[in-house]
């Protein structure tokens, strides 16, 4: 039993490094030219019925604070995130349990800009305000693309445009930056759908793009794509990350172990027979500031529903 707790332990504790480096990549790129945002009204949008809000320009850039082995804040906090609600700032729900009572706000969705409140539980809150304002960064390093069905077009050719979206950021990273992209990275959902573009059937492939046997997707203008199923993570059923492989750095300064077992106690600090231990790995996971111009992506979206 304890050897399966431990294994149970380390695999999640390798889905969220897995997390946390996808988002890296995404943030690295998102950082890069990104615009910042200041004391964007939206008081209109918290009248008491709502819970979520969406800003006015996305996709919205993760805020970054690095921090020491003790927790401490190390220099500024990159792209943060500020919300006032009349001047009283409304701090990012943690998740721990032991915040005081009150509003938070957590990000829904970072390529759509949702941002929801809740109270200190995680439960969803409806704030009334008259004066609320939010400060943000939003990424530039991107291309937008409607997946809104035009009136008399089939969606097979209509999803051309993905393609040829993707092509063109291929193009850019080549002609602006001289980089050769060989990576896509998607989510499953996003994966699927690109590959019913019309551009995949047989009479009108064009070379360097395709499917493999099992229906995948394959590559993009010869650049390999993948899918990814990283729970919670940040790409989305919206977004295609492209980029260089080996740009990222992930460097485990202690890898993870387990501690012996020790006793455990009650809530009264005695002791009640049974055995626990605690795990911890030590990481860091970087993209170097000069080279997060190495990314960019596509976000596929329906903008009648945003």
């Amino acid at each position: 039993a304890l050897g399966r707790n431990i294994s149970t332990a380390a695999r999640i504790i390798r889905e969220l490094i897995a997390q946390r480096i996808c988002n890296e990549l995404q943030r690295a790129s998102d950082s890069f030219g990104s615009v910042e945002v200041s004391n964007e009204s939206i008081a209109a949008q918290l009248d008491g019925s709502s819970t979520t809000i969406k800003t006015a320009e996305f996709p919205i850039v993760r805020a970054h604070q690095q921090r020491d082995l003790q927790g401490n804040s190390v220099g500024s906090a990159e792209n943060p995130i500020t919300i006032d609600f009349n001047g009283t700032p409304v701090t990012p729900f943690d998740g721990s349990g032991n915040q005081s009572a009150g509003t938070y706000y957590k990000v829904l969705n970072y390529n759509l800009g949702y941002i929801q409140f809740v109270d200190e539980t995680g439960a969803a809150a409806t704030p009334n305000q008259t004066t609320a304002t939010i400060s943000y960064s939003y990424a530039t390093n991107v291309l937008k693309l409607d997946s809104d069905l035009p009136s008399g077009v089939d969606l097979d050719v209509h999803l051309n445009s993905l393609i040829r979206g993707v092509g063109s950021r291929k193009a850019l990273l080549s002609t602006e930056r001289y980089i050769t992209p060989d990576f896509l990275l998607m989510s499953p959902i996003l994966n699927d759908t690109a590959t019913n573009a019309k551009q995949f059937e047989a009479q009108s492939q064009r070379k360097g793009s395709d499917a493999n046997a099992m229906g995948d997707l394959d590559a993009i203008k010869s650049v390999p794509a993948f899918g990814t199923n990283i729970p919670g993570v940040d790409l989305g059923d919206e977004r295609i990350l492209m980029g260089q492989r080996g740009i990222g750095s992930y460097v485990v300064a202690k890898p993870y172990a387990t501690s012996q077992l020790v006793e455990t106690r009650d809530s009264n600090g005695d002791l009640n027979a049974g055995k626990e231990a605690y795990g911890e790995e030590y990481n860091a996971i970087k993209v170097p500031e000069p080279l997060k111009g190495r990314f960019t992506s596509v976000i596929w979206y329906s903008a009648s529903n945003r």
